[in-house]
């Protein structure tokens, strides 16, 4: 047996409906009722089944945005239904939270390992009940935005693939040859940064009016860890976006393999060197943040370290090492991996990655701004949020070269750890 909340009679398509939609499966028809009333209260739509089977055929047909699930029912009980609910295609991203009167540890262990996403004892409290389910779908939301993005690059790779293999069929003609590169270059970098709960992040590229080979990207590694990845490619033209391009290949292909940023950077120096030309070379930084021990790992290629800015004030340039990809020509995989660091974090701390293009800028009296001016630069711009400074950073450099021409793009990614609890 089913019930539902009234709806409209023109109800929108799901993915355009207002409310979040709970299945909830309950046999005792008191509690059932009870919830219901309660859950339409807060505003959710609700639908409800009276026993297992009839719980799992209205979540595949309906494909809500949570379940509620009674443990203890005659016939499949609730452990067999989140096991069923988690190994079918259909409903297995679907948040699952067990309403339960044994909220002793061996049953909440068993629960969570079927794939449940929280465990509530009955009987139990609205507001809490409420809060918990809003929390798990403003992550479940979250985590779809992350699989759009990550289905968004898997096409943007494809498409650079492609647009890849038809510049090599064409290189005899320049013009197509550069059309293609522009196309490439703009490809490259993201449209939107990753969202993640805990961090915030803002980046900028800053052409010299070239096509170069400057990128940055932000990459999911785990539920809790983001990878960070800036490079800078040597030279300008076709030939560093054909470069830029295979990185971004390359580094999509073993971030999520290789956990630790040394073995990854000696990975893409193995994959990379026997595709550059003689004289090409690029630096590249990747940096782990994980945002609940409040950690980056990182290591570098040649490429200038990160910028800690604390949060009460204190920049902290911390010191990179390695030699830049392609070095070494002869037997790429017998390099060493390049040192791994760790700088420890805390809430409010914000980290800068840049390419050298920032740096490395001369003023008509070819003086050089260098890393003392930019870390100047930051500290007056700390405090304003976080594309602000990038701005403030990239204007201030810009004003110190004056009508001197741009010798090399600049790249910037800020990232800020941001509390995960009011009192963090």
């Amino acid at each position: 047996m089913t019930e539902t909340t009234p709806r409209p009679r023109s109800a929108p398509p799901r993915e355009k409906r207002e409310a979040d939609r709970i299945l909830l499966i309950d046999d005792d028809p008191l509690v059932r009722e009870y919830t219901r009333v309660r859950l339409a209260a807060e505003g959710f739509s609700v639908i409800t089944a009276d026993g297992g089977r009839d719980g799992i055929s209205l979540a595949e047909g309906e494909l809500p945005d949570l379940v509620l699930l009674d443990v203890r029912m005659p016939g499949m009980d609730g452990y067999e239904v989140c096991a069923a609910l988690k190994k079918s295609d259909l409903t297995r991203d679907i948040p699952v939270f067990f309403l339960s009167a044994q909220g002793d540890t061996k049953n909440r262990v068993q629960g969570l390992d079927i794939g449940a996403d929280d465990f509530i004892q009955k009987p139990f409290n609205p507001d809490e009940l409420f809060a918990r389910i809003r929390a798990r779908m403003r992550i479940a939301e979250l985590e779809k935005e992350n699989r759009h993005l990550l289905a968004a690059e898997r096409a943007t790779n494809e498409r650079l693939a492609a647009a890849l293999a038809e510049l090599k069929e064409k290189d005899d003609l320049l013009m197509e040859e550069l059309r293609l590169a522009r196309r490439i270059q703009e490809g490259l970098l993201p449209v939107r940064l990753l969202e993640v709960s805990g961090a915030d992040f803002a980046a900028r590229y800053r052409p010299s009016g070239e096509i170069g080979g400057d990128l940055y990207d932000v990459i999911p590694i785990s539920k809790t860890e983001f990878g960070v990845m800036i490079a800078d490619v040597s030279g300008h033209g076709v030939p560093a976006a054909l470069v830029a391009a295979m990185t971004k290949v390359t580094l999509s292909t073993w971030a999520n393999v290789i956990p630790s940023p040394a073995k990854l950077l000696k990975k893409i120096n193995e994959e990379m060197t026997p595709l550059l030309r003689l004289g090409q070379f690029l630096t590249m930084l990747f940096g782990v943040v994980n945002v609940e021990t409040r950690t980056l790992r990182f290591a570098t290629a040649g490429h200038p370290g990160p910028i800690v800015v604390r949060r009460d004030g204190k920049t902290e340039p911390i010191e990179a090492a390695g030699l830049v990809i392609g070095a070494v020509r002869t037997d790429p995989g017998t390099l060493s991996e390049p040192k791994e660091t760790e700088v420890a974090l805390r809430a409010g701390d914000r980290i800068v990655f840049y390419t050298d293009g920032l740096t490395e800028v001369h003023n008509e009296t070819a003086e050089l701004y260098g890393e003392e001016r930019l870390l100047r630069s930051i500290s007056r711009h700390r405090l304003s949020t976080l594309e602000r400074m990038i701005d403030g950073i990239l204007e201030e450099s810009e004003r110190f070269r004056g009508s001197a021409p741009a010798a090399d793009d600049a790249a910037v990614v800020a990232v800020e750890l941001i509390p995960l609890a009011p009192d963090d």
